[in-house]
């Protein structure tokens, strides 16, 4: 059970009262720092003021005494000692924000809070996998706001970032191709060939919408000039790649894309 609930204070005993708590937090790494905050503070007070740790609130699981996990909304003042002190151990989760039975309300909220914010990169090594997951999800909005988020964590830890993005492009689900193709387009650079690489290996993907991804994102990660011909062989690669079987209208669609603005757009250099 979470939180005190089962804790509950009986009879006629009351909290420690105290204007102020100290309370000692330590990592599993055996980090520990010290946090002075009102005596009325509730855990999810405690939790932000923990943010300047590189640890977003979310993500953040506290324990008390031996395997007590900490409500939000549980009292600082019922833990601590006579003194006003309380020692707690903090565990990074994602679990409850961006796993499986997280509601899509919760999951927009941690994805923005990981994209606005500089964390630790204790924190993006962990954080990475389960944002990239979010590739997967159903939802388009939980999507989009994976990518704002891998784009955020590609700045301070890119090797990671990239590899977990490109693991997608070998999906069995199209939908799940389509998105982490979507994503190394905005996250990755011209010079990583790496990437590029494993875009070009689905240029005859089974799926015709997962190859105009792919057209759009080489084009722009190739940074091809705007007077690059039709004849262009990298163009003509694209363009053939587009016409290998599958629904109906790939082909046409192949020929919008060289001829319109979608073409002129990536292919403009910068």
């Amino acid at each position: 059970m979470d939180g005190l609930s089962e804790y509950a204070l009986d009879g006629d005993e009351t909290p420690c009262h105290h204007d102020r708590l100290c309370v000692l937090v330590k990592w599993l790494s055996g980090k520990q720092v010290e946090i002075q905050i009102d005596g009325t503070a509730l855990v999810q007070d405690l939790k932000v003021a923990l943010e300047i740790e590189g640890i977003p609130a979310p993500f953040q699981m506290l324990i008390w005494g031996t395997d007590t996990e900490l409500g939000d909304q549980d009292r600082l003042d019922q833990l601590c000692d006579s003194q006003g002190i309380l020692q707690l151990v903090l565990l990074i989760s994602s679990t409850r924000s961006l796993g499986a039975n997280a509601g899509k309300t919760r999951k927009l909220a941690t994805l923005r809070e990981v994209a606005c914010h500089r964390w630790s990169r204790d924190f993006i090594r962990h954080a990475i996998p389960e944002v990239a997951f979010c590739l997967e999800d159903p939802v388009d909005e939980v999507r989009e706001a994976a990518v704002e988020a891998l784009m955020a964590l590609t700045d301070l830890c890119p090797t990671e970032t990239l590899a977990e993005v490109r693991r997608r492009l070998a999906h069995p689900d199209w939908g799940v191709r389509h998105n982490a193709v979507k994503a190394l387009q905005q996250i990755s650079s011209p010079d990583d060939s790496q990437s590029i690489d494993s875009l070009k290996m689905l240029m005859k993907d089974s799926s015709c919408r997962v190859r105009v991804a792919v057209f759009l994102a080489l084009m722009r990660l190739l940074k091809l000039k705007s007077s690059a011909k039709c004849d262009d062989p990298i163009l003509n690669e694209l363009k053939e790649s587009l016409k290998v079987a599958g629904p109906a209208g790939c082909g046409m669609e192949a020929g919008d894309l060289l001829a319109g603005n979608n073409a002129r757009r990536f292919m403009q250099p910068g």
